[in-house]
């Protein structure tokens, strides 16, 4: 008997998102109308020479209504973010993806890699003058635990946690896990403050203090949260200037879908938006905004349907990883926006050392050898599955995917695999995985 296998492909990418930021002038493109009203040339902007920041001023922001300020429980992408400017954590992960102390000055790990001691700083205050303690850490993290938090995934594998002192915290682990360190990204809340009030509405009337470059000033529920520089920053200290941040104060404009991002930077009313990379053509040739590309942590992946016994066997699974030209596919389907990888690890992470993030090179040999190796395997098992046939399930909304599908179905057929793309609406889609 012949089955046809099902699984779910989509190609291992990085997908890369786009920062648009507007320029300061009045005029722009109609495009409702499909006028264009006294839009600037490029070359208008031709001498314009970027000079790098300048102290001050005001840049407006993007989000969605927030269900709550406290950086503990949101569930808004957006105030996840702009929080972050408020409140700190004991570790950041620097540009290469390394963990390096912030809020902690270091950490000790004993030999067997079950206790983790992080020491925190002595020199940080909250922005209301009170000094950070080890309290404060152990507070978070019981908050953390108790509620429904986004940062739970942080602490699973945490057995237990206290403040030995006011500058010692010490945390006891389930099992060793090197990576520890990373995980102590979530940020710091003072416990003095939240002992204080039980009040759902606390952000409404005051503003805990946090540690970071910017305070909470205001907050206009439904229409904006507004931030302002501290000038009690602990880190000007540290690298010896006031000049930072350099932006004096955020204008988080507030909206009820997020749908509305881009009329609302198309009006000016926001200076920057996120926007996906599929979004970003519609911005190419517009003299009037600057756009910036990095890398995001958005990943687009191969998931086999391992249930099934032919995909149970490893040599096939590496045929159909040796066959398939990441590189080739992407440049014929989603031009330069996104980064081949082998592995959820943004390129830049320190792990792949000076490897290529993409280690899988074409060897049709090897690939011929392992088919083969298969096809003569005897075993009443995989004799049932010959000749491979696999369906390749694809969202039919996502008109990339669905052309990466397609170009991944004649990568297969070229080394005998049977291969068809299957397109469903995306919720068919997750019913038919689930």
């Amino acid at each position: 008997m012949k089955y046809t296998n099902k699984f779910k492909l989509l190609l291992v990418i990085i997908s890369v998102l786009v920062i648009l930021s507007a320029c300061d002038i009045s005029k722009f493109r109609n495009e409702d109308m499909g006028q264009d009203m006294n839009l600037p040339t490029e070359q208008n902007f031709a001498n314009v020479v970027d000079k790098g920041p300048v102290k001050g001023g005001t840049i407006k922001l993007f989000s969605t209504y927030p269900d709550t300020l406290d950086p503990i429980i949101t569930k808004n992408i957006h105030i996840l973010k702009y929080t972050n400017l408020v409140y700190e954590s004991m570790v950041k992960l620097d540009k290469n993806q390394r963990p390096i102390a912030w809020l902690s000055d270091g950490w000790n790990v004993s030999q067997d890699g079950y206790k983790w001691i992080f020491h925190i700083r002595e020199d940080v205050m909250w922005q209301d003058g009170f000094p950070l303690t080890a309290y404060d850490v152990e507070f978070t993290m019981k908050t953390i635990l108790s509620d429904d938090s986004v940062y739970k995934f942080n602490l699973a594998n945490i057995s237990s946690f206290a403040a030995v002192d006011q500058n010692t915290i010490e945390i006891i682990l389930e099992k060793p896990n090197s990576f520890t360190a990373e995980l102590m990204t979530f940020p710091i809340i003072p416990r003095r403050f939240f002992n204080k009030s039980n009040s759902e509405d606390i952000y409404i009337t005051k503003f805990p203090p946090g540690t970071g470059a910017y305070s909470i000033k205001l907050y206009e529920e439904d229409k904006s949260i507004k931030l302002t520089s501290s000038r009690t920053w602990w880190y000007k200290k540290i690298i010896n200037t006031k000049d930072v941040p350099y932006i004096s104060d955020i204008d988080i404009r507030l909206y009820k879908y997020s749908t509305e991002m881009f009329n609302a930077f198309q009006m000016r009313s926001v200076d920057v938006i996120n926007a996906e990379s599929g979004q970003f053509d519609r911005y190419i040739n517009k003299p009037d905004v600057i756009a910036k590309m990095y890398p995001g942590r958005t990943f687009d992946f191969l998931a086999m349907n391992l249930s099934n016994p032919i995909l149970k066997n490893k040599e096939i699974r590496q045929a159909i990883a040796l066959c398939l030209d990441k590189s080739k596919i992407m440049d014929e389907t989603i031009l330069e926006r996104v980064v081949p990888s082998d592995m959820p690890i943004i390129p830049e992470s320190w792990i792949y050392g000076d490897n290529n993030p993409s280690q899988y090179l074409i060897n049709k040999d090897e690939i011929n050898n392992v088919i083969n190796m298969v096809e003569d395997d005897k075993s009443d098992t995989l004799q049932q599955w010959m000749p491979i046939n696999l369906e390749i399930l694809v969202n039919e909304e996502n008109s990339i995917r669905v052309k990466v599908a397609e170009k991944i179905s004649n990568y297969l057929m070229e080394i005998g695999i049977n291969a068809t793309v299957r397109k469903a609406k995306w919720e068919d889609v997750l019913k038919l995985v689930n």
